[in-house]
Parts: structure tokens; sequence; C-alpha cells
């Protein structure tokens, strides 16, 4: 049996790159989740969350563009409410992308653990939850690109299935898997006013599919925690089309009209979250994230109400800080589960101490480049992954900020060999950089450069201007790439095309 039908019976543990697939802990018609572990020398494990898109999606141009789109957002975001992204790739012919691993449970889950019951989330815990989130999407709505120009990103799909509750007590906003923003997604303006998101929680705006600002997100916070603080969803319905007329027409009871326990002063924060006018609402994270913090001095959750409620919820284990047994080195060989080599060949990978490098992938790292300014953007991401690790937010941020929103292209589905040149790619001498079938004996590079435009010239003379595809032979010899853009000074870089990749030049502009 070949295909995704055969991915699903597997047996696990699987090996994966340089991950070791250890359990799927979530399927869907989109992709599989999987609890992964890294290896290194001196016993050194660590355990990851690997996403993996269905195989058969990689042909669709339309879903690896929303893929694509998701790393390039994930890996930008470094904040202590948001999930980490840590890197994206391919692995023979799987798209992925690996994160950290969260031990909790979401929203969603929690809220259908206490219905049975009749319980909701304790008011003073919904609002510190609720706080935690909107921390997030400040951070997100106010980011800024390298040049501090707004990236306007929406995260469009705020739900409580997306909100985590951590054992450690932390909050979590998780899948940015639909989140908009410019100059990182490629969407129409037809595409950007699309229905996406879940019927049940989108803003009215969103649901009259039109075009959308941060202020969306806000309401969608306030369907979540309306349902948080009575335990019943706001905007129900037997049908889509109910639920959808639920969003733009029903009327907004207080959340105190079924929990006459519920504060007042929440109330009203919940109330004008969810004004269907956009004038009324609250106009940014920031504002909402004042109410909640003056609401929260008067009435406060109880210390460690969030690893209490796992707790009594799902037992002492969610709460207690056990992690799942990693898999024995030997047992994995002994059991012919994993060869003795490539076992080895996992653990040579890692250096103890050295996370970041743990997530690079086999054949994906591209070529390198002389210059200190300059940034490879999976190398960019192990290198931020390591910093992280070791607590140098700062760096982390810049590095991903300059990384991906300056210079990520999404590589071509399996089908591009047979398609015509993307738009947008210049054509230089010799078909340089067409997107055709792959010459042998020759590696494609993506070229880009912040600002874009610049002319790229080689050994072969005008290549194109960026963003471009470049076809070079293979070698291992370097070849030197200029770039030249009027007001910039002008920059060259050295490239070895020992194998695909991708490279990105930050172009100086001329003193006046």
């Amino acid at each position: 049996m070949t295909g995704p039908a055969a991915a699903e019976e597997r047996q696990m543990p699987e090996k994966f790159g340089r991950y070791l697939l250890t359990d799927r802990i979530g399927s869907g018609g989109m992709a599989e989740v999987f609890r992964a572990v890294t290896f290194g020398s001196e016993g050194f494990r660590r355990i990851i969350v690997v996403k993996r898109i269905r195989r058969e999606l990689s042909e669709s141009a339309n879903f690896l563009q929303m893929f694509f789109a998701e790393a390039k957002i994930s890996a930008l975001l470094h904040h202590q409410n948001i999930v980490q992204v840590y890197d994206f790739g391919q692995v023979n012919g799987w798209y992925f992308l690996a994160m950290e691993y969260l031990e909790g449970k979401d929203v969603a889950t929690i809220l259908r653990a206490l219905r049975p019951a009749r319980r909701a989330i304790p008011p003073s815990l919904a609002a510190h939850v609720g706080r935690e989130v909107v921390a997030g999407l400040q951070y997100v709505h106010k980011l800024r690109s390298a040049d501090d120009r707004p990236l306007d990103i929406v995260h469009r799909d705020v739900s409580p299935a997306n909100v985590m509750l951590l054992r450690t007590g932390r909050i979590k906003l998780l899948d940015f898997g639909i989140a908009l923003a410019s100059d990182l997604t490629d969407e129409s303006p037809a595409q950007r006013a699309g229905l996406k998101g879940k019927l049940s929680y989108m803003s009215p705006e969103q649901a009259r599919c039109e075009p959308l600002d941060k202020r969306s997100d806000l309401f969608s916070w306030g369907a979540t925690t309306w349902e948080m603080l009575t335990g019943v969803r706001l905007f129900g319905g037997k049908s889509d089309l109910e639920r959808v007329t639920a969003v733009k027409q029903m009327p907004v009871p207080p959340p105190s009209t079924l929990r006459p326990a519920i504060p007042a002063a929440l109330d009203s924060i919940v109330l004008r979250a969810l004004a269907r006018d956009r004038a009324l609402r609250y106009q940014s994270a920031e504002e909402l994230a004042g109410d909640l913090t003056a609401f929260l001095k008067t009435s406060p959750p109880p210390q460690d109400a969030v690893t209490r409620l796992l707790s009594e919820l799902f037992g002492r284990d969610s709460a207690s800080g056990t992690m799942p047994a990693l898999p024995s080195l030997e047992g994995l060989v002994a059991d012919g589960l994993i060869a003795a080599e490539e076992l080895l060949q996992l653990k040579a990978q890692v250096q103890p101490g050295d996370l970041g490098r743990s997530l690079e992938f086999p054949g994906d790292t591209g070529p390198r480049s002389s210059k200190p300014g300059d940034v490879n953007v999976r190398a960019a991401l192990r290198r931020r992954s390591a910093l992280w690790a070791m607590g140098a937010a700062l760096v982390v941020t810049t590095v991903a900020v300059i990384s991906f929103l300056l210079f990520a292209r999404a590589p071509a589905p399996s089908t591009a060999s047979t398609a015509p040149p993307k738009a947008g790619i210049n054509a230089g001498p010799a078909g340089a950089n067409r997107a055709g079938p792959l010459p042998p004996g020759h590696v494609r590079i993506e070229v880009d450069s912040e600002p874009s435009g610049a002319r790229v010239s080689g050994s072969r003379g005008f290549l194109g201007t960026t963003p471009l595809q470049v076809t070079l032979p293979m070698s291992s010899e370097s070849e030197e790439l200029r770039f030249e853009k009027p007001g910039f000074k002008s920059t060259t870089y050295e490239v070895r095309p020992e194998r695909a990749g991708m490279i990105f030049v930050e172009l100086k502009p001329l003193r006046r």
C-alpha cells in the first residue's frame, strides 16, 4: 500500500529527517501532528512537535501558499504567549513545521470537561487567560518589519481550540495557519476577504467577507472569553448558515445573564469586545489589556489556578510536570525500529546544548554567505532556536524578522517542474532563473534582496532582478553574485552552488 493511507499505518517510532516521530497526537484533513524527539551526543534528547502536511496537498499551490505563509509568520514571532516555531522544510516530499512541545490542554478541551457538571471557568481565571491571550495579540498586532513598516498581522482564528493552558501555568496562543499579514502573505484581495476561520468565533466583518484589521481578532477574543465565562458557545446553530447569521445579527447578552456571579466590570469588557460596529469596539489589544489588568487588580485568580484546574480535570500528571517517556536509544535498535547506523547519524547531527543544530535538515543548508550581514533563512532559524533556548530573545527576534520578512520565498511545489515561470520572476540569459525542468548537474537557488528590484549579475552576466530563481551548475567552487540598485551601495555575495537553497542580501542606502 502506498500514499496517505500507507502513511497512516506506518509503525511508530518513525525516522523523519533528523527527527524521530514517536507517536501521532493529532490528525486532520490537512496535516498530521506528531510528538518527536531530537537526539545528540552524550544522550542529549529533546521533545518537540512536528506538524506534517499530507503529501497529496503538496501538489496544491493554494495549500502550499497557506503553509509557507504560516511558516513565515510563525518564524517572526517570539513571545511567551505564542507557540514557538523552530524550523520548517521538506523531507522526502513531506512539508512540515517543527515547534515547541506544549504540555497542557486547550480551552475547548477544558470546556468539554467542565460541561457535564454544568460548570465554566471561574471569572477571575477566565479574565487572566484572556489577558494573556491579549498580550500575545498585542505583540502580534504591533509587529513591524526591519525597515519599520507595520506588518498588520491578523490571526483570524482566535478560538478556544487555539488557546492552550500549560501545566507550568502559562497561556499560549496557537496556530497561525490562516493568519493575514501585509508583505508576508501572497493572497489576492479576494482571498484576503474570503471566509476563513471558525464560523462561531469570527467577527461580523469576517463573516461578511470584508477587509479585516486587528479589531477582528478582538471580536473573536470576545466570543472565546464569553464561552469561557458561561460554558456555552455564544454563536451556535445547527448549520453553517445559522452560525454565520448569529454572528451577524444575534443580540449578545451579558455573560452574567447565564452566570450571575460574573462581575459587571467583566461583563462590560466582554460586551465592548463584541461590539459589531468596529468603531465601538476596542481599537487595540493594548486598550483591551489595560481594562483587563485593571479588573484583575480587584479580582485576581488564586495562585496556581491554571495548574490546579488542569490537575482537577485531567489528573495530576497533566499538571505535575511529568513529561512523556523518551524512547530508549538501545531499545529502538533492539526492536528493529531504527538501524544502529541511522541512530549514529541522528546523534552525530546534534551537539550537546546546541538545540539549533538539531533543527537542521539534510540537504537544506543552502549556500553560505561570506558577508557578516547576509542571512540564510533556515540557518537563521537554527541560530534563533539556539539563542532562544539560552534566553537571548532580542537577538532571536531580530534574526527571525530579517530572515523571513525580507527574504523567505515558498519553494515550488513538486509539480513546478512542468509549470511556466512564476509571476514576478525575471528570465535571465539562457533561462538562468526559469522555474522549468532542472538540468542535470544543476541546482536552483532562490535569490532576494531588501529592497527588492536589485539587478543581479554573475560570471555569465546579467541574471535578473530580485526576487528571482537562479539555476547554476553544481560546483564546490565559489561564484560571486553582484547586487546593484540605484541609490544603494553595490554588494557582492559569494555562493557555493553545491545544493539547492535560498540567499538574501540587505542593500545599504548611499549616504546623501
